[in-house]
């Protein structure tokens, strides 16, 4: 099943991420996945080690449907008075077709 591979790259890539920036997966504010799947965003937050009671995460692909790689954007745009807060830390996570895992890390 490919979505097993992107939860666990995209675990991969977001804690090298922060191991690079001497972050945890907790220090981070609120993380913004690929509107494709809920469930699985779920998942990677699980290996991760954030629960869902923290409301580190927003799922509005059902309001706006999937817009490829381009989701996360529209998440933040619709979030943006929760996540602009000053020193919020986000990670941003996404995956576009053919396998481009991406994730960064934006500090407000």
């Amino acid at each position: 099943m490919i979505w097993i591979f992107f939860l666990k790259k995209w675990n991969e890539i977001i804690r090298r991420l922060l191991e690079r920036n001497s972050l945890t997966p907790k220090d981070v504010d609120y993380y913004v996945f690929s509107q494709l799947s809920d469930v699985y965003n779920l998942r990677t937050l699980k290996l991760l080690d954030v629960e869902e009671k923290d409301k580190k995460y927003h799922f509005l692909g059902k309001e706006y449907g999937y817009t490829g790689n381009t989701c996360p954007f529209l998440c933040i745009n619709r979030m943006w008075d929760n996540y602009s807060e000053k020193n919020n830390k986000i990670i941003i996570c996404t995956v576009g077709a053919g396998y481009s895992a991406i994730a960064m890390l934006y500090n407000f």
